[in-house]
Parts: C-alpha cells; sequence; structure tokens
C-alpha cells in the first residue's frame, strides 16, 4: 500500500466550500503514480481522529495544522 496526499480535491455531491482541502488515501497494490497526476477513486473518507487516551498524541489537531481534512 501506498499513501497519497491529494490537494485540489473534487468530491461529488459537495460545494468546493465544502470539500476538504486536502485528503490523505491510502492506495491498494502499487499504482504507479507520478506527482501532479489526476486520479478518479471511489473511497471512503472520514474526518481525523482525535487523541485515544488523554494527554495521547492529537492526530486530530496534527492533520488540521497540515491541512488535511479527511483520511480513507
Amino acid at each position: 500500500h501506498i499513501r497519497a496526499i491529494l490537494k485540489d480535491v473534487e468530491i461529488e455531491r459537495l460545494k468546493p466550500d465544502q470539500t476538504p482541502r486536502k485528503i490523505r488515501l491510502k492506495l491498494r497494490g502499487n499504482p504507479d503514480l507520478k506527482i501532479g497526476q489526476r486520479i478518479e477513486v471511489l473511497a471512503g473518507l472520514n474526518p481525523p481522529s482525535p487523541p485515544n487516551i488523554p494527554g495521547g498524541f492529537d492526530f486530530q489537531r496534527h492533520s488540521y495544522f497540515l491541512g488535511i481534512g479527511a483520511l480513507g
């Protein structure tokens, strides 16, 4: 698997102001991707998760500062 961060995302039935600036996807297999290449995928997206335990690593906050609004 590879993880890719996508920007300039278009999501069906979502207005541009409701679409996350960036999303991070885990892609199965070994796709031959190049930087800047456009792709089309069917993916389930979720918001970044909060800390698992009090005082634990806050992935939600970390993702916010990286500009990542969804994971899939």
